[in-house]
């Protein structure tokens, strides 16, 4: 099984979505995060932003869930 992390502009992060595998499929999974990063630090917009959220933490989204529910 495969994690991934990185770099980038001195902050480490953890590629969410692992373990993974195999090794190519964590590495694809580092691209996507960073190509991710990247753009969202271009385009960042309210919409795009609650999507990515639903996307990146669902977890969470099930906890506010319950909350209200």
């Amino acid at each position: 099984m495969w994690v991934a992390k990185f770099q980038l502009r001195g902050e480490q992060h953890w590629v969410p979505g692992g373990p993974w595998p195999t090794k190519r499929q964590a590495e694809e999974a580092e691209r996507r995060h960073r190509d991710r990063l990247d753009a969202r630090r271009h385009s960042e917009t309210c919409a795009s932003f609650a999507e990515r959220w639903l996307e990146e933490w669902p977890e969470e989204l099930s906890n506010v869930v319950d909350r209200i529910g």
